[in-house]
């Protein structure tokens, strides 16, 4: 039932929403279980803990782990910067001396913080398949019928071909849209989808790793490599090196406060992979940019769509005029029959879309002149008559 949401779809000859979809969420995901093993084997933080000291408690082992955990616990932390008091961040319970001025760590949920991000990645893509099932023609069934065309015979090809080409020129007819067609505007919503996405978490990460007195993360960091000076780029707020961690020990006589210094190696690695996905995110950003520009020029450009369909009219040894080409592939076949047929080119074969159009076009022009005549119209480059 799952595997349902991953074959291809009416989108799928876009490189750049496959990239969105697919490939980012699965690396997303991946990058989610990664940072889950890594938290979940340890060591996430390391507290100093003195003997010696004036009322200071023994503290036995179980002492120590529980420390370690409730600096760790991401329940009961909260980070904040006192002015001129402390060298490093301060972690302490959230219920304890609490402060305006205090932040929320993420650090300890980012597993679970990437891998809602995969997820809205495959939200444009349920969608389009929700509108597809709703306003489209069928695409998923479509690949299901054409996915098996090389294993065909010669006659079993021919009838495929007939009957996706009956099929189409029915469901051509009908549409409201001539040129652009409403599986055309929903892509755009889709890629628009996309990109917004994008730019969103990466406008929420930016913003949430930026240094101090920085406006942006990742110019912080690209800055700092161009020049060099790697000594100089200071480690993201939202993931501390070292930190003061108050423990509350509630004893019966006294209740012990401790302030105890902490390392936190893990988030190290925390921040190089939130880097990682920023890059990763400017990237689908650009990319889903760049292919809502190409989707909507080529769109609304008719010479575009006029070149897909000439190219297979001309493997079938046709020669129609520029107005012919023109009226057939904007008034019959429509940007929605071109994205039907590149989704069963990248899913099958040319040979199939080249039948495909050669049996539109002669449902279109030869048939209606040869109603009271016995006339068939050959295949030239393949002998079978279509």
């Amino acid at each position: 039932m799952i595997a349902k949401y991953f074959k291809p779809v009416i989108n799928y000859s876009s490189w750049a929403d496959r990239f969105s979809s697919i490939w980012t969420f699965l690396a997303f995901i991946i990058i989610a279980l990664v940072a889950a093993w890594r938290h979940h084997v340890g060591p996430n933080v390391s507290c100093y803990l003195p003997y010696g000291v004036r009322y200071q408690p023994n503290f036995t082992s179980e002492m120590s782990k529980y420390i370690h955990d409730r600096c760790w616990s991401a329940r009961q932390l909260t980070v904040y910067y006192p002015e001129q008091r402390y060298e490093y961040a301060v972690v302490s319970d959230e219920y304890y001396n609490r402060r305006k001025d205090s932040r929320r760590t993420l650090y300890q949920w980012l597993p679970v913080i990437i891998a809602c991000q995969a997820l809205f990645f495959r939200l444009p893509d349920v969608l389009l398949r929700v509108f597809d099932s709703l306003f489209g023609y069928g695409s998923s069934k479509i690949v299901g019928l054409v996915r098996g065309y090389k294993s065909l015979s010669a006659i079993d090809r021919t009838a495929l071909a007939r009957e996706l080409a009956n099929y189409f020129k029915v469901i051509f007819e009908s549409r409201t849209l001539k040129k652009i067609g409403i599986l055309a505007v929903v892509i755009i919503f889709v890629k628009l989808l996309f990109f917004a996405n994008a730019l969103t978490q990466l406008i929420l990460l930016d913003g949430y790793l930026s240094p101090t007195n920085e406006t942006s993360y990742g110019r912080h960091i690209v800055d700092g490599i161009i020049s060099r000076n790697y000594s100089e780029i200071d480690p993201s707020p939202a993931f501390p090196r070292q930190v003061y961690c108050y423990v509350n020990l509630h004893r019966f006589i006294p209740n012990l406060n401790h302030t105890l210094q902490c390392s936190v190696p893990v988030n190290e690695f925390n921040e190089q992979i939130s880097f990682f996905m920023w890059v990763w995110l400017l990237v689908v950003c650009v990319v889903a940019a760049l292919s809502l520009v190409v989707f909507i020029i080529k769109g609304f450009v008719p010479i575009f769509r006029e070149r897909f369909i000439l190219k297979y009219l001309k493997m079938a040894s046709l020669a129609p005029t520029k107005t012919q080409t023109a009226t057939f592939t904007n008034s019959v076949i429509g940007q929605d029959g071109i994205l039907l047929l590149k989704l069963i080119r990248e899913v099958s074969s040319d040979i199939l879309v080249r039948d495909i159009v050669v049996k539109i076009w002669y449902l279109h022009y030869i048939e209606p002149k040869s109603k009271d005549q016995s006339v068939q119209y050959p295949d030239k480059s393949t002998g079978y008559k279509v």
